[in-house]
């Protein structure tokens, strides 16, 4: 029989976080894989592994004792990690967790006080602080993490670097790109996709092309639109068909609001280094 994991995640299958599908899949021919997400996705992925929507912490107990996991898993460093953390007493397993970007790059008072010595105050604390349970078998984390977290109190013991999943071998293509500068990704604040649009009057000669993801697509498109509209703005394309879109350019242009400051290692950036 195969080692059970049960997924406990905030979103699924969130079509902006690809990442977690990718993992899911990679992992499935090793572990037989429940995924709980407490969400539905604000947009979803095209072909996902099938999931279950709960949010009532009693009845995900019921699902978990019947199914009788080996480990719990979850990403992100937030709400979630509450219930895993009380799920894996109450069935006295092992649970793993796998930080991203944006929930160790903290708001700067935060992770200041962190940076400093000094506690994380509030929530952020008190999460962190779970990562240093016994139940917690470890932390993936990005290498450039790794300090952060230790300083903000996490055991060094419990983290293990860890780079990006892609599916490298899906988009590696050495054939000629087309011409255009693309820009994709979840249509956020911390994205500051008018920056692409911005950059576009400046660069009249090129092809701008936006594949924003729900949220405030719409702010965008009306931004574009007060400036010219210098910008092709596209519909979200699923996972699946992103490496024929990333063929027809020969530049990614990844936006980042640098006063919020919490995007840190988008996967696209190495789809695109895959894709020429």
């Amino acid at each position: 029989m195969k080692p059970k994991i049960l997924y406990i995640l905030c979103y699924f299958p969130q079509l902006s976080e690809t990442y977690i599908k990718t993992e899911v899949e990679a992992l499935q021919s090793h572990y037989e894989i429940k995924i709980i997400t407490l969400n539905e996705a604000d947009q979803s992925a095209e072909s996902h592994p099938p999931y279950e929507v709960i949010n009532d912490f009693e009845e995900i107990l019921n699902v978990a004792k019947e199914f009788q996991p080996d480990f719990i898993h979850t990403h992100w460093i937030s709400i979630q990690i509450e219930i895993v953390q009380k799920l894996a007493h109450l069935l006295d397993i092992p649970f793993t967790v796998r930080s991203h970007s944006f929930d160790v790059l903290w708001k700067k008072p935060k992770w200041y006080k962190a940076l400093i010595g000094r506690k994380a105050s509030g929530k952020v604390q008190r999460r962190l602080n779970i990562l240093n349970d016994p139940h917690c078998n470890g932390v993936l984390c990005f290498p450039f993490a790794r300090e952060r977290l230790v300083r903000a109190g996490v055991k060094d013991e419990k983290l293990t670097d860890c780079y990006p999943i892609i599916k490298r071998a899906k988009f590696y293509d050495e054939t000629e790109n087309g011409l255009g500068i693309l820009n994709l990704g979840a249509a956020l604040p911390k994205k500051k996709m008018e920056d692409f649009i911005d950059l576009s009057l400046h660069c009249t000669y090129q092809t701008f092309n936006l594949y924003p993801i729900g949220y405030q697509t719409e702010k965008l498109i009306h931004y574009n639109a007060a400036k010219g509209n210098p910008v092709n703005i596209y519909n979200s394309v699923a996972h699946e068909h992103m490496p024929n879109i990333y063929k027809q350019h020969n530049w990614l242009v990844y936006t980042a609001c640098e006063k919020m400051a919490t995007v840190g290692w988008p996967l696209c950036l190495m789809e695109a280094q895959a894709a020429g």
